[in-house]
């Protein structure tokens, strides 16, 4: 075998090991991470069983607390688990603390679908435009210029819905019914970061139609209105649902929008008007710096951070399955 062929392939095997290293070393970051949300979440639940515990209580003046302010919870961690899952009043960081995780998630659900509702309808008109209607030249400017708005810093977006949005819509709209931090103004400037990851995404799966199928539907009379609603976007519509998917997960996980623009209030309701307090709001509240490493407020920090985490996995595992269960294969 030749020196220059040796060289080559032992280059290859250099870069196969390299490339191999990378994953296993993406693999254990998330099983680290996963571990530490999983070992964290667990104390969460194991308070009421080191509340009962005489010797603990007695070294550490936070589970001396949560027994003298929770004796209900003392020695049955079961009942924080169904307080945590099922009850509505979140007080984790006051003396007699609650444990309800309910209205975070709701504070969370409502932003979300706000900004879910204004990204996927614009975002989809914006790539049929694109992708079907608009000359390449313009398509050449338009898209850069939309995808302006995914490298603007999302604290950005979070006083812009603050200082300008939510007094804009008091001044014009819903006047004194609104709260200076509200779900509404959230949601819609979130909505509006969230644009260009639907609309570039979609547009780019529509153009991987077929030029074929486009071909054929002129081919029998139809208008380019026509072909874009009935040909393109059902070839597309694995793509779409995902990029749709992918945007509300993005939407779940949003932290900074949500905590200066929608309040850090964990009120249970529905109504956008008034302030909530979102699963990634709170972990900012908690993660400031003023809470001791171990206590009952650090722990809480850990089960609503695996909650997030198990429901963008959720989501991330139903967009990979929208995928492959709509796929269009074109010979």
């Amino acid at each position: 075998m030749s020196r220059p062929v040796e060289r080559r392939r032992a280059r290859e095997r250099w870069l196969t090991g390299l490339l191999a290293a990378s994953a296993l070393l993406s693999l254990a970051v998330t099983a680290a991470i996963v571990g530490v949300l999983a070992y964290e979440s667990a104390r969460f639940f194991r308070l009421p069983l080191e509340a009962a515990d005489p010797a603990l209580v007695a070294r550490r003046a936070d589970l001396q607390r949560f027994a003298e302010t929770r004796p209900d919870l003392v020695g049955r961690p079961w009942r924080l688990v169904r307080e945590f899952f099922t009850e509505t009043t979140w007080s984790p960081l006051y003396s007699a603390g609650r444990f309800g995780v309910l209205p975070l998630v709701v504070g969370t659900l409502l932003t979300s679908a706000i900004a879910v509702a204004v990204a996927v309808p614009l975002g989809l008109l914006a790539a049929v435009s694109l992708s079907e209607f608009a000359r390449e030249a313009v398509r050449a400017r338009v898209k850069p210029a939309l995808e302006v708005l995914a490298g603007i810093p999302t604290i950005v977006y979070g006083y812009f819905a603050l200082t300008f949005v939510t007094p804009l819509l008091q001044e014009r709209v819903f006047g004194p019914a609104m709260a200076g931090q509200n779900a509404l103004a959230a949601g819609l400037v979130m909505g509006v970061m969230l644009l260009p990851l639907v609309a570039s995404l979609s547009e780019d799966v529509m153009r991987a139609v077929p030029l074929e199928l486009r071909q054929a539907a002129y081919a029998l009379g139809a208008t380019r209105m026509e072909v874009a609603v009935r040909v393109v976007l059902p070839g597309a519509l694995s793509g779409i649902a995902a990029a749709c998917l992918l945007a509300l997960s993005r939407a779940v996980g949003e932290t900074m929008i949500v905590a200066l623009a929608a309040g850090q209030t964990p009120n249970w309701t529905v109504n956008p008007l008034e302030p909530v307090e979102t699963l990634t709001a709170f972990i900012v509240q908690v993660s400031l710096g003023d809470t001791p490493y171990g206590s009952v407020e650090y722990r809480t920090l850990f089960a609503v951070g695996m909650l997030l985490f198990v429901a963008t996995l959720v989501m991330n595992a139903l967009s990979v399955r929208v995928v492959q269960r709509f796929r269009e294969r074109y010979l």
